[in-house]
């Protein structure tokens, strides 16, 4: 799991003459900030742009630390169940008791095939676990739930909106190898899948799949 990590890694109402540059003003804090306007202003992991087209960016990613857990099954089971183990880690099922700060986005691993038509239905599901590395994140007293941090890692993402499916998780990884490789570069057909918004969001869902070169 560790090589596979390492290969890769929710206002006040205000008037309305207000809103809109109060708005304006947020979004371009937050990316100054290293957090986007998709996060929310929920914590997400630090990035730097390095390059952007039409079609994808390349994203150096900053060290990270995430829990994680393997769950068997589809993407729609290993997500549920998945980030379900992890949230009663995050929510204080650990050594220390300690309630996490929730953070964004759920990631989950896909071993795709070559031709990105099917996944191995097993995926390692990640939590992202902001301002914590290896010593100070708080033990699990799951021994399902592992800590694992990466040092700087570099991905080509692609961005999708909608409720993602496995179908269209693989659809999109399709896409964005194929885009890079008409630019050269070739990719691991193992590779992140990104998740932003929970359920109760129903528009302007924003999801990414994060390659690899290989």
């Amino acid at each position: 799991m560790q090589s596979t990590l390492a290969c890769l890694c929710l206002a006040l109402c205000i008037s309305s003459s207000f809103a809109a540059p109060l708005s304006a003003f947020k979004s371009i804090r937050e990316e100054a900030l290293g957090s986007p306007p998709f996060c929310r202003g929920t914590p997400c992991p630090d990035y730097e742009v390095v390059k952007k087209t039409s079609n994808y960016e390349l994203r150096k990613f900053e060290p990270t630390t995430w829990a994680t857990v393997q769950a068997p099954g589809s993407y729609a089971k290993a997500s549920t169940e998945g980030y379900a183990e992890l949230y009663r880690y995050v929510d204080g099922a650990n050594e220390e008791g300690q309630k996490l700060e929730g953070t964004k986005p759920l990631t989950l691993i896909f071993k795709a095939e070559d031709d990105y038509s099917k996944c191995e239905q097993n995926h390692t599901v990640a939590y992202y676990l902001v301002g914590k590395d290896e010593e100070s994140a708080p033990k699990p007293t799951d021994a399902n739930v592992k800590i694992f941090s990466t040092g700087e890692k570099s991905a080509y993402v692609k961005s999708f909106s909608g409720f993602a499916t496995e179908s269209s998780i693989l659809s999109a990884a399709k896409d964005l190898s194929e885009e890079l490789s008409k630019d050269g570069i070739e990719t691991s057909t193992t590779f992140f899948f990104a998740l932003y918004d929970g359920p109760q969001i129903l528009i302007n869902r924003h999801n990414e799949v994060w390659l690899a070169e290989a």
